[in-house]
């Protein structure tokens, strides 16, 4: 280990390149979790004796990982080879590759074996969402789960797309069809994205489509700040009966009249399980709990 003071390091060492750090450190990323670039830039400091910029050093640590667990472009590039290990190893597994015009990426969906099965045992409830991916390529990965019955969350099919658009849900909702029949029993909830309720009205029209009372919920939390209307919300929500939902609902009206307008233009059956078609057992949130 270098001991060298501070007056000896430099911060122009022409030999402390991105590549070099990468080498250096790739065994401090084990499947590719390791220190962070701050942590990094001291140990550059202490072990080796000079000083590298952050930059540098951010660059170096994203070659160690990918020395470790492979480049974005390789990931991309095995994803056929992945979906037949996949279908050898878990059968009955469901993946599904669309390319552009151009032979490039465009939608990647997966649903392992266990979980079509699994999902046979369960509440025929699907809570859709999507959320950003944070990598070199960005995308969106579409996720759709469920809830066993002790009230964990249970996934049911994970899709790679490039944004939450028609398209995209589309072709989601269209690879869930291949093993999910399409009911009146069934019910997919989400955050009111109009993509999933239009999608939702053309893949699975028999259908019922819900709005998640958690988000709702947060809506009105964050435009209204009122915690007595979050109270009776999620009370009419839970709600089993007219009589109560009414108790409840009348009081967010008394409270403020526009969050008491809002929830009737969304529609009363999207939210509400006294008002639900269906079985009233369903929850209209499985992300935070029914």
């Amino acid at each position: 280990m270098h001991t060298c003071g501070s007056e000896h390091l430099t911060s122009h060492n022409p030999h402390a390149t991105t590549k070099v750090i990468g080498a250096y450190f790739k065994d401090r990323y084990p499947e590719g979790k390791g220190p962070s670039t701050k942590d990094l830039k001291n140990s550059i400091r202490i072990e080796l004796g000079c000083k590298v910029s952050y930059w540098k050093v951010w660059m170096g640590s994203e070659i160690a990982k990918s020395l470790v667990r492979g480049t974005h472009e390789h990931g991309y590039g095995v994803i056929d080879a992945y979906s037949h290990m996949l279908r050898t190893s878990n059968p009955g597994s469901k993946t599904a590759l669309k390319i552009d015009e151009n032979g490039r990426f465009k939608y990647f969906f997966v649903a392992y074996g266990a979980w079509i099965l699994g999902f046979i045992q369960m509440r025929k409830v699907i809570a859709v969402d999507g959320t950003f991916l944070r990598s070199k390529y960005g995308g969106v990965l579409l996720s759709a789960v469920a809830q066993d019955t002790e009230n964990h969350i249970f996934p049911v099919a994970f899709c790679v797309v490039d944004s939450e658009c028609d398209a995209s849900y589309r072709y989601f909702f269209e690879q869930l069809r291949s093993f999910e029949l399409d009911t009146p029993e069934l019910c997919i909830i989400s955050d009111r994205h109009q993509s999933i309720r239009k999608m939702v009205s053309i893949v699975f029209p028999l259908a019922h489509y819900g709005c998640c009372m958690r988000h709702l919920g947060e809506n009105i939390r964050n435009n209204f700040h009122n915690a007595s209307v979050v109270y009776h919300f999620y009370k009419a929500a839970k709600a089993y009966n007219i009589d109560v939902f009414s108790d409840h609902f009348n009081r967010i009206r008394d409270l403020v009249p526009q969050a008491a307008t809002h929830f009737e233009r969304v529609g009363f059956h999207r939210w509400s399980r006294a008002f639900f078609p269906g079985n009233r057992g369903i929850p209209y949130c499985i992300c935070g709990g029914n």
